[in-house]
C-alpha cells in the first residue's frame, strides 16, 4: 500500500482558506487513514480523484490533486463544505438524505449475510470513541462444512447464522461480518448482565440452526466489557474466543 508522506490539506469555508500540514485523516480526527483514502489513489494513479465525504449531515466535496514540487511528490487535497442549499436543488432534502443513507448501506454492507463489512469496521467503528463492549462470534466446524456440503452450504449457514444474531441484538448494536465466519458486535450503551444474557441467547439461538437437515450449528465467543482501546479489546477477545473454540463453550 502506498505511504503518501507529503502532502497539504486546505479547507475552504466561506471565511476563507485554512491550510494545515497535517495527515489528512487528522484533519478529519481520525487515527490514521481509511481504505477509500483518495490522497493515496491520487499518489498512484499521478493524477486527480474526486470524492464527497458525509460526516453527520455535512456533506464535503474533496478533491485530491498529485502535484511535484522541486521534483518532490506531493499530493494536495481541497476539502470544502458544500453549501445544502446548492446540493439539494435537484431534491428534497429528504430524498437526498433517503439517497446518501441507500448508498452507504450498500457500500458498507456484506454481500451475502447484509451485515455491516469489513470496511464499514475499518473506517467508521475504529474511530468510535463511545464503544464500551464489543464481542467476536465464530461458528465451530464451519471449515468442515464447506469441506463435507460445498460452499453454496457453507453461504447459507452464514446467511443462517447472521440472522439468528440479528433476531438477539438490538436496532442500534453494530453487526460487522469481520472475515469468513467470523462476526464482531459491537455495543455503544449495554449494562454487563444484558450483555453476557445477550451473548447467552446467540449461543443458545444458533444452536435451532441445521444445515442440511443434519450439521448443527453452534458459535464461540469472546467478549470484552467496558474497554478503553478497541484494537486491543479485539484482539483479547480473538484469544477468548479461541479458547472457547477448543472447548466448545463461550468465555467472556
Amino acid at each position: 500500500m502506498t505511504d503518501v508522506r507529503n502532502y497539504s490539506v486546505i479547507y475552504a469555508t466561506k471565511h476563507g482558506l485554512e491550510k494545515t500540514t497535517e495527515k489528512c485523516f487528522r484533519f478529519w480526527e481520525r487515527r490514521e487513514s481509511c481504505i477509500n483514502c483518495i490522497a493515496r489513489k491520487a499518489y498512484e494513479k499521478k493524477g486527480q480523484v474526486v470524492k464527497l465525504k458525509f460526516v453527520d449531515r455535512n456533506v464535503y466535496g474533496i478533491i485530491a490533486e498529485y502535484i511535484e514540487i522541486n521534483r518532490q511528490p506531493y499530493v494536495l487535497e481541497i476539502v470544502c463544505h458544500t453549501e445544502e442549499n446548492i446540493l439539494l436543488s435537484s431534491y428534497g432534502k429528504s430524498q437526498f438524505i433517503d439517497k446518501i443513507s441507500n448508498y452507504n448501506k450498500q457500500y458498507y454492507q456484506d454481500v451475502l449475510t447484509k451485515t455491516y463489512d469489513r470496511r464499514y469496521y475499518e473506517e467508521y467503528v475504529r474511530n468510535m470513541n463511545n464503544i464500551i463492549t464489543l464481542a467476536i462470534i465464530d461458528a465451530n466446524g464451519f471449515k468442515e462444512i464447506n469441506d463435507h456440503f460445498g460452499h453454496a452450504a457453507g453461504d447459507e449457514a452464514l446467511k443462517k447464522l447472521s440472522k439468528a444474531i440479528k433476531d438477539c441484538i438490538r436496532k442500534d448494536d453494530y453487526l460487522i461480518r469481520y472475515g469468513g465466519d467470523e462476526f464482531i458486535l459491537v455495543f455503544q450503551d449495554i449494562e454487563y448482565g444484558d450483555f453476557k444474557m445477550l451473548l447467552n441467547r446467540i449461543s443458545d439461538h444458533v444452536q435451532n440452526i441445521f444445515v442440511d437437515d443434519d450439521v448443527q450449528l453452534s458459535v464461540s465467543i469472546g467478549g470484552m466489557y467496558n474497554i478503553n482501546n478497541i484494537d486491543e479489546a479485539l484482539a483479547y477477545a480473538d484469544k477468548l474466543m479461541y479458547q472457547g473454540k477448543k472447548k466448545h463453550k463461550k468465555l467472556l
